[in-house]
């Protein structure tokens, strides 16, 4: 370990590689101290907990059209006093697999097909969840190809479930079927459409008052992107849902803006704006499921990095700015004020799990979040990651008898060789 930090340190260190044959991988340390994130302080949940991630890779070009690429995962965790172990840990196990034909760049073709990560657009929907210590990854087939500057993807996946001690093996009962259209408009704009179906042969939770049940689901949507237009960024985001949730029709909905200003001064800051709405369920007595679906997102990139909220039953207001004290040290502050759609449904995790089951005519303040991030990369092998983020419990918690202000710091280093 020792012998890696320090070829990390002072060199461009890589086990193996030649033309045809790569060998390579990571090491992930992240301390983490967690106090309250279930907002009740007369419950002893106070903690600091190690995660380790080691990620080995090996890669084989057959010939210029034919790749293959696999990884192997071990993650664990140290001084755990509360919660379950499954959410952080995965002894060596297979996290990807697959062989690749084609590339866009040449043959405007390409076939995937074994065990892989997924990333769409900014990963609001789907994405490998880098953040987790065990992360995601899907098996299945995915086809690329150019067609009039059109960059299709269609895909057929099933999510891989965690089983530490025993080989993870895809979930087959959530099948995931889809297409993502992505467009350069112009040097400065992308547009993306997408269409999904979610079919699952057992029930799926949105809380107490929802309930679970089986369903097929259709996503429909579009992501336009901007970058880079006399300094501004800007994202819109929308999608709709339709299908059945057991006996009930599906008519759910999101929304995201962001909108970054660059201002060209001393430690190149960046303010931003962004707004995110997720529908709720305003009346769970109907015969309609109205909370949105968020599917299988890196959902804490977005909603505050304590990992209280996701896209569903959600509206989130939230104010960043990114500063650069140097080429390779970034930090972000981000204020976010949370809100629920709608009383009437639940809170839901960034992992869209139930958390907190509301009741219609409640408060929907769910509180405010202020988080830290600093990001220091010293060379292209090492890097570190340093975090604090705190959250005001609003009138939401507080009447359903969780008054009290949660914290996080966390403090990471990884070493890629």
């Amino acid at each position: 370990m020792f012998f890696l930090i320090f070829l990390a340190f002072f060199s461009n260190l890589t086990l193996y590689s030649s033309e045809n044959f790569s060998f390579y991988g990571e090491i992930r340390w992240r301390f983490e101290y967690l106090d309250n994130l279930d907002f009740l302080s007369s419950r002893v949940d106070q903690d600091g907990i190690n995660l380790f991630r080691t990620r080995l890779n090996i890669d084989y070009k057959f010939y210029e059209a034919l790749f293959f690429h696999s990884q192997f995962q071990d993650a664990r965790v140290g001084s755990l006093s509360y919660g379950s172990r499954s959410n952080y840990e995965d002894s060596f196990d297979l996290r990807e697999f697959y062989f690749k034909y084609g590339n866009l760049k040449d043959k405007n073709f390409s076939l995937s097909f074994g065990r892989m990560e997924i990333a769409l657009g900014d990963e609001r929907l789907v994405g490998p969840v880098k953040w987790s210590n065990v992360s995601q990854s899907f098996d299945g087939i995915c086809i690329d190809f150019l067609l009039k500057k059109w960059n299709f993807k269609i895909f057929s996946l099933r999510r891989v479930l965690i089983e530490d001690g025993k080989f993870n093996k895809w979930d087959d009962e959530d099948n995931f079927f889809g297409s993502w259209l992505t467009k350069n408009v112009t040097n400065y704009h992308n547009l993306n459409l997408f269409l999904f179906y979610r079919d699952t042969g057992k029930p799926i939770s949105f809380g107490q008052s929802v309930g679970a049940a089986k369903m097929k689901e259709f996503t429909a949507g579009f992501q336009f992107e901007g970058k880079g237009l006399k300094g501004f960024d800007y994202l819109f985001f929308g999608a709709l849902q339709t299908g059945d949730f057991g006996e009930k029709d599906i008519s759910a909905k999101a929304f995201v803006f962001t909108l970054n200003y660059n201002i060209p001064l001393f430690l190149s800051p960046k303010i931003g704006v962004e707004f995110d709405w997720g529908s709720g369920d305003k009346d769970p007595q109907d015969n309609k499921r109205g909370t949105f679906d968020n599917l299988y997102p890196t959902g804490h990139k977005f909603y505050g990095y304590m990992d209280r909220a996701s896209l569903q039953n959600l509206k989130n207001f939230a104010f960043h700015l990114f500063l650069q004290p140097s080429k390779d040290t970034n930090l972000e502050i981000s204020y976010h004020n949370i809100n629920l759609d709608t009383s009437a449904d639940s809170l839901y995790l960034a992992s869209r799990k139930p958390f907190i089951q509301g009741t219609k005519g409640q408060s929907t303040k769910v509180g405010d979040e202020l988080d830290f991030a600093l990001n220091f990369k010293m060379n292209k092998n090492f890097n570190f990651l340093l975090g604090y983020s705190y959250f005001w419990a609003g009138d939401f918690l507080q009447e359903n008898g969780r008054p009290d202000d949660a914290e996080y710091f966390y403090f990471q280093s990884e070493i890629k060789f």
